[in-house]
C-alpha cells in the first residue's frame, strides 16, 4: 500500500512492510540496488586481491567506473528472491544465499562462455568445485556477502534513498542511469569484439572498426586480466 504521509517527499516509491518502512521494488530503487551492490562488490573484490595477494587487481566488470556487475545483478536477484522471507533468521538467510550464490555463479559462468566463447574464474583447484564454475569455498562468501546485504545493507540503503528529496534525486539517477546506460553497451560491444578477435572475426562496421581501436586487446586484458577464451588467435 503506497503511504499518504504529506511530509515524506518521495512517498511514491515507499509501501507499508510489516516489519519495516521499506522501498517498492520500483525501478528507481532496484537500478541504485544494481549500482550500489556493484561498487561494493567491486571494493570486495579489490579487497580480496589486496589481502591474499598482497596488490591490486583489476576486478572491474565494465569498461568505465569501478562497479562489478555479476554482484549488483546478483544483489537485485537476491533481493527479489529474497523479498517475502528476508525477515527470517540469518541460519536460514545464510543457507538460502549460499546456495543462490551458488546457482548464480555457475550460471553467470554458463552465460560467459555461451554468448562469449569465454571464462573470466576458474575454480578447478578447489574444493568440492563444480566443472570449475563454483566452488563451496565461494557458495560460503556468497552466503556471507548475502546475509549481510538483506539483514543489515538493504533496510540501510532503504532508509538512505527515502531520504533523499525526490526531485534532486530524480535528477541524478537519470544522470547515472545514462552513464550506466552506455557503459553497459560498451561494454557488451567491447567484450564480442574482444571475443570475435580472439576467433579472427574481422569487423564489418565503421562501429566495429571504431569499437577495436577504442579498445584493442591490450586494453581488454588490463580490465579482464582472467578472462580466456576456448580457443586462442
Amino acid at each position: 500500500m503506497i503511504l499518504k504521509n504529506k511530509n515524506t517527499q518521495n512517498s511514491k516509491y515507499c509501501v507499508k512492510d510489516t516489519n519495516c518502512d521499506q522501498l517498492k521494488l520500483s525501478p528507481f530503487f532496484l537500478f541504485w540496488a544494481l549500482v550500489i551492490f556493484s561498487f561494493l562488490g567491486y571494493t570486495v573484490e579489490m579487497l580480496y586481491e589486496l589481502v591474499e595477494f598482497g596488490h591490486y587487481y583489476s576486478r572491474q566488470g565494465m569498461v568505465y567506473g569501478p562497479f562489478s556487475q555479476i554482484y549488483g545483478i546478483g544483489a537485485v536477484i537476491g533481493i527479489i528472491a529474497s523479498r517475502k522471507f528476508h525477515d527470517k533468521n540469518i541460519p536460514f538467510i545464510f543457507v538460502f544465499c549460499a546456495v543462490f550464490g551458488g546457482v548464480y555463479e555457475y550460471a553467470s559462468s554458463l552465460f560467459l562462455e555461451l554468448v562469449f566463447g569465454a571464462s573470466a574464474w576458474h575454480y578447478d583447484q578447489l574444493f568440492l568445485n563444480i566443472s570449475g564454475r563454483t566452488s563451496l569455498q565461494f557458495s560460503l562468501y556468497w552466503a556471507v556477502l548475502g546475509t549481510i546485504i538483506i539483514k543489515l545493507l538493504y533496510p540501510r540503503i532503504c532508509m538512505f534513498i527515502k531520504k533523499t528529496p525526490s526531485k534532486r534525486a530524480l535528477i541524478f539517477t537519470w544522470i547515472i542511469f545514462i552513464f550506466v546506460l552506455v557503459d553497459s553497451l560498451l561494454t557488451v560491444t567491447a567484450l564480442a569484439r574482444y571475443s570475435e578477435r580472439n576467433y579472427n572475426i574481422p569487423a564489418d562496421t565503421k562501429f566495429e572498426l571504431f569499437i577495436d581501436k577504442e579498445y584493442p586487446d591490450s586494453f581488454m586484458k588490463t580490465i579482464y586480466p582472467d578472462m580466456k577464451f576456448k580457443i586462442k588467435s
